[in-house]
């Protein structure tokens, strides 16, 4: 009886072994996975892909930053805004009061801008995370602030956003909510936008903003428009086929934004609202020749906050257009 127990617990103890090492193996291996490209400097290239969902402990998770080497991602559906180091690990979550369901950020340099899917744009303090003003969007479309994207180049060099809501018009808001102009969906043929960036890097005599869609209702694909047009390009990015997530996930389009300076690149970052979960992955836009004349160019919406350009946010692993 006595060798019996013995036996008993030490196959106990084998299992419990195998099981955790099982488990941390396949947190290491499946969430933190980063790309060298030095030698190539390629659009899309691919540069990380963290598996944030198994991270943060569930999905649901929307817009997302890059300030001072730190990630901040939002969950849609509270009020909670997580932090996460550069390589995608936990580091902590705050709230802001007044502000909940954030689905994109973006910044100006120096504030960021919230999104919750209203007409509202909460501009906040990143230093001390606090609210520091409302902004109360007019536009005359149907656009909401579910994609946020500030443009410094918007009402003749003041900066302003670009705002819009899944099939709705892209509406340009100048930094007190007025209406500047309007892009209609007809022009870019909009199919679940849900988070966009604007891209002052990737060709410095025009400007474009990249627009993060759920195309059918089920995808994940990352389309170039020029601006003011909102005509596109033809320059476009399927997430969900690029090899990027782990075998057997799949994702539906969340926020994005671009990063100024990822280890000398200009990055598309974005947040794969997945299953069975989410994932925060970055890809080339330009590289690092190219990153130093469009700063030049663009220097006045390029200071302060280390790496954020323009981001954007949305959906759990519910494949719906309806968060």
């Amino acid at each position: 009886m006595r060798g019996f127990k013995w036996s008993l617990a030490g196959f106990l103890l084998t299992v419990g072994l195998a099981v955790n090492a099982q488990q941390t193996a396949e947190k290491t291996t499946v969430q933190n996975k980063a790309y060298s490209n030095d030698n190539t400097n390629s659009l899309f290239d691919p540069l990380f892909n963290y598996q944030i969902g198994m991270e943060l402990g569930n999905n649901g998770k929307a817009g997302v930053i890059f300030i001072e080497d730190e990630f901040w991602v939002s969950d849609w559906s509270s009020d909670r805004i997580f932090v996460l180091d550069d390589g995608g690990n936990y580091v902590g979550s705050f709230t802001i009061p007044e502000v909940s369901g954030v689905r994109s950020m973006t910044t100006d340099g120096k504030k960021v801008y919230l999104g919750n899917a209203s007409n509202n744009i909460f501009e906040v303090d990143p230093d001390v995370k606090t609210l520091d003003r409302t902004i109360y969007c007019k536009p005359s479309t149907d656009a909401l602030t579910r994609m946020t994207a500030y443009d410094s180049s918007l009402d003749n060099g003041n900066g302003g956003f670009y705002i819009s809501n899944f099939n709705s018009d892209i509406s340009a808001i100048d930094r007190n909510g007025n209406e500047l102009f309007v892009i209609q969906n007809k022009n870019f043929g909009g199919s679940g936008v849900y988070g966009g960036a604007v891209d002052h890097f990737s060709d410095v005599n025009n400007t474009y903003l990249w627009v993060f869609e759920q195309i059918d209702g089920g995808r994940s694909v990352i389309r170039q428009l020029e601006l003011p047009s909102g005509n596109p390009t033809g320059v476009s990015y399927n997430y969900n086929t690029s090899g990027l997530q782990p075998s057997g996930n799949s994702s539906i389009a969340g926020s994005m934004f671009i990063v100024d300076d990822w280890n000398g690149s200009v990055a598309i970052v974005g947040v794969g609202q997945g299953a069975p979960y989410d994932q925060l992955f970055g890809i080339e836009l330009t590289g690092k020749d190219h990153n130093k004349v469009a700063k030049n160019q663009n220097s006045s919406s390029q200071q302060t906050l280390s790496g954020i350009v323009a981001k954007n946010s949305d959906s759990s692993s519910k494949r719906m257009l309806n968060q």
